[in-house]
């Protein structure tokens, strides 16, 4: 993996569903932000942009080509002036994490799920293939995006749940954009300018906003998308179901918590208790970690993410086993708690590991959120038949 480019004012991720980034998008662009796109093969930003002898940034080729998906004003317009620092990456790759350099920003872009993927079947025509929507609810699914398969292979509501989890958890501080928040007005859109530091004043972007949703900036995305140039509009799940069958489908502790944490489920279950397992596995994990943040910060913070997973899993697999009496260190002999935490911290591990080069460094505290929340939120949601983001295999 190359190195690190400058540091970004902010990382945007959104679910690898249609949540309006496009607005977003154009939005930015209008405002004097360059907006880069993540490669999901080389995990480093795609190099569209270049800067001419006068200063002002054009695109290449490739680059009109992939922002045509998104964005019109930056397929159709020849150049843009981009102020010095003025850059996010913006995309749906988890390894995303590695550009939240300490003074970068973190940022999500969000939609009721429901809509979001109904807005998805309809963008890659699976609807043509004959499946309902309500049987794309139940199919399990990976993104090439999201690797390894491991942990982001699950159902729809729960992929989603899922990204959330993980970018929340990595994030530490994150400002959430709501799809039915900045469709309603170009207010979100002061908050952001304000949230990333830019200076703009409020008059230009009602004036952006007047401008992408008067529709002269719609995409122009070729012919095999356009089932889904219709425009998404908040709320479209009551064009469908009842309220008690969105509540439904939203139901189940990994989804409550996310989703309630978002505001989109009235059931909300408390995030702390949400991304907590029980038992002594957890207990364990977190201890070490705690111990092992108190030996790295006193060396140096931030901390260097491949040495602090090997020590961690290593330290655990010695404590595990001094715990565990040799006739029960069989993954499968174990309650079925402390076999699910097990293997969610261990599939976590490996994610962290691949995500990150051995060169990477990060603040410990970031490292701990994302590997304890996602350890517990995958050991929670390990009994539900759906979620197949556990191997059985030895531990010791």
């Amino acid at each position: 993996m190359p190195p690190r480019p400058p540091d970004y004012l902010a990382v945007i991720a959104s679910p690898c569903f249609s949540c309006g980034v496009t607005l977003v998008i154009d939005m930015l662009l209008l405002l004097g932000v360059r907006v880069d796109f993540i490669n999901h093969s080389t995990r480093a930003p795609h190099p569209y942009w270049r800067q001419r002898a006068d200063g002002r940034w054009e695109l290449s080729a490739a680059g009109k080509g992939h922002f045509g998906f998104h964005s019109k004003l930056a397929s159709k317009q020849e150049s843009f002036d981009f102020p010095e620092g003025r850059a996010v990456l913006i995309g749906h790759n988890p390894a995303m994490v590695r550009y939240l350099a300490p003074s970068t920003r973190a940022v999500m872009v969000v939609r009721d799920p429901v809509d979001a993927i109904y807005s998805w079947q309809r963008r890659q025509n699976v609807a043509a293939s004959g499946i309902t929507f309500e049987e794309y609810l139940q199919q399990v699914l990976y993104f090439n995006v999201h690797k390894p398969y491991g942990i982001f292979q699950s159902t729809p509501l729960e992929l989603y749940a899922l990204f959330c989890a993980f970018w929340l958890s990595a994030a530490g501080e994150c400002h959430v954009m709501g799809y039915e928040d900045f469709k309603a007005g170009p207010e979100p859109f002061v908050d952001l300018m304000a949230y990333l530091g830019v200076p703009v004043a409020a008059a230009e972007v009602h004036a952006a906003f007047a401008r992408v949703e008067s529709g002269s900036e719609a995409p122009a995305r070729i012919e095999q998308y356009q089932l889904c140039n219709l425009k998404g509009q908040p709320r479209e799940w009551t064009q469908r179901m009842a309220a008690s069958e969105h509540a439904a489908l939203l139901a189940g502790p990994l989804k409550q918590a996310v989703y309630g944490l978002l505001g989109y489920s009235s059931h909300a279950t408390d995030w702390a208790a949400a991304t907590q397992a029980p038992g002594q596995s957890y207990g364990l994990i977190s201890g070490l970690m705690d111990a092992l943040g108190q030996q790295l910060s006193d060396e140096r913070d931030p901390v260097p993410v491949h040495t602090a997973m090997e020590l961690t899993l290593q330290t655990f697999k010695d404590e595990f086993q001094r715990h565990v009496p040799s006739r029960t260190a069989e993954l499968y002999t174990l309650p079925a708690i402390e076999h699910d935490c097990t293997q969610a911290f261990r599939a976590v591990t490996r994610f962290v590991r691949e995500v990150y080069t051995a060169q990477d460094q990060i603040p410990f505290w970031r490292l701990r959120n994302l590997t304890l929340q996602l350890t517990g939120l995958i050991a929670n949601s390990a009994g539900n038949p759906n979620v197949r983001h556990m191997v059985a295999e030895r531990l010791i």
